[in-house]
């Protein structure tokens, strides 16, 4: 079994760069910097003279298929082939342990990958079909009520299983206790009969404190308890507590050894892994590794001030702001003067000059970190073109992008999936942190980030609304993330 800690002297280093000088550029492009060669290539066997006269003096190597149509659809780079069959994730773990959190944020990640995942709460099956129960509902010796509750594990089970093969889901996430070893293996003997990969996921807590929080903070306030006294609801629950902890069996290093598992131990403090094996299962370690799930903060994101490119509705470039976008960097500054933040707030930027400019009046109060991972799509051919220009150049390249926006990537540049792809680091990063974030950026990656963070579709993704001059701010919650809008006016000539 492999034991992982979060205070690796990685992790520490990390954390010694972040509180270095108020300005610093990170030396991280090489850790987040994705290899685009096969972004480069023009994979399509119909060129315009144009693009081949550009190619002949370029360094980068053209890749031309034998393809007699244009193809720059490519499939996700974020999840190739990453399951040989579908997975189920079944948690383990007493009330109160931070599942539900864990699963709704995991869902959220797999699915911005590129897994198609959801989510089978086995508490919703109960309440639908017996309503809220008692304390005594959970007793271990209540012969009906567990002949009941695993009636409603099969249900969901079936559930589970027509989404994958009736909806072509790729994984499914069991959010239960399943706090007894002969509840796992009916939910594996039904997971093998339909060729289902498994992986265990167990939450440890062995701070009182730390459920005791949750218990004051999610559980007495859930579906369960509504319109209940809270000291009243504390009590119950504390019961239905006791009653879980009598008949719980906690994966076994011994008796479980053939199975693959993971123990999440005080909300990430420790992670021991057993029988880890594949893409997939090791992205889920890497996820659970950066996973922040103690601490309250407040992540906010907005587009750079309008640039000169703005103006002018240009792809992609490099160019300054414009004189409202110059404003703005300034109302941004008082915004965040007026807000009460963590001391140890910081402001992550691009390397783009737009972005570092609108960031220029935060430079002196906190501290400003820029990083590759955030620089806008790479436009490739269409840098520095307007729409109009690239549809009248490469009219086949725009209907594609127009079909499937998502997927398209542009020659010698990206798609949105590329930038997710080279994202992802950062999300982890992200995720790690504990302290406010302002996130200074570009309307593409702002978008995947969005996506991400309010668990939206992937296919939504690439038509998300970014307004130029708008902070978003996101606080994580134990079920939904909570999100809220602010419009700053930046009008230079408003007297």
């Amino acid at each position: 079994m492999l034991n992982i800690s979060r205070d690796s002297a990685e992790n520490e280093e990390l954390s010694r760069n972040h509180s270095c000088p108020n300005i610093r550029i990170t030396d991280s492009e090489q850790y987040f910097d994705t290899n685009l060669t096969t972004s480069a290539s023009i994979d399509s066997f119909e060129m315009s003279d144009a693009l081949i006269s550009q190619s002949e003096n370029s360094t980068i190597g053209l890749n031309v298929s034998l393809s007699p149509t244009p193809s720059r659809l490519t499939p996700c780079p974020t999840c190739p082939e990453m399951l040989k069959s579908p997975l189920a994730i079944i948690l383990v773990g007493l009330p109160a342990h931070g599942k539900t959190y864990l699963a709704t944020r995991l869902c959220g990640y797999l699915h911005w990958i590129g897994c198609k995942t959801k989510v089978f709460n086995f508490g919703e099956y109960r309440r639908k079909h017996v309503g809220r129960q008692t304390a005594e509902f959970f007793d271990p010796d209540n012969e009906v009520a567990k002949s009941l509750r695993m009636d409603f594990v099969r249900k969901a089970l079936d559930d589970a299983m027509s989404y994958i093969h009736n909806e072509s889901g790729e994984i499914v996430i069991l959010d239960a206790t399943n706090s007894t070893r002969e509840r796992r293996t009916i939910i594996s003997e039904c997971l093998d009969k339909h060729g289902v990969d498994k992986l265990f996921i167990e939450l440890i807590s062995d701070d009182e404190d730390i459920v005791k929080e949750n218990i004051k903070n999610v559980k007495v306030n859930s579906v369960d308890y509504k319109d209940t006294d809270p000291d009243e609801a504390w009590r119950d629950f504390m019961k239905r507590l006791e009653n879980y902890k009598r008949a719980y069996e906690g994966m076994s290093e011994v008796l479980d050894k053939h199975l693959a598992f993971i123990k999440f131990i005080n909300m990430g403090e420790r992670v021991q892994t057993n029988r880890i094996r594949g893409t997939v299962h090791s992205r889920i370690v890497y996820f659970l590794m950066n996973l922040n799930i103690r601490t309250q903060r407040a992540i906010y994101i907005t587009r750079h001030g309008e640039s000169e490119y703005n103006e002018s509705q240009k792809l992609g470039g490099n160019a300054p702001l414009s004189e409202r976008g110059v404003e703005y960097s300034v109302k941004l500054k008082e915004f965040f003067d007026n807000i009460d933040l963590k001391d140890d707030f910081e402001v992550w930027t691009s390397h783009m000059v737009r972005t570092k400019q609108t960031a220029i009046h935060l430079e002196d109060k906190y501290c400003v970190v820029s990083w590759t991972a955030l620089n806008e799509i790479d436009a490739g051919i269409g840098d520095g073109m307007t729409y109009e220009e690239f549809q009248g150049l490469y009219p086949k390249d725009f209907e594609l992008r127009k079909k499937n926006k998502l997927k398209y990537r542009y020659p010698m540049g990206e798609s949105y999936e590329d930038v997710v792809m080279r994202l992802e680091p950062l999300i982890m990063e992200l995720e790690r942190r504990e302290n406010d974030i302002l996130i200074i950026c570009h309307q593409a990656v702002m978008r995947c980030i969005m996506a991400y963070l309010s668990h939206a579709a992937l296919d939504d993704m690439p038509h998300m609304r970014c307004d130029l001059h708008t902070v978003v701010k996101i606080v994580p919650g134990a079920y939904k993330n909570t999100i809220s809008k602010f419009k700053i006016d930046a009008n230079p000539n408003k007297t």
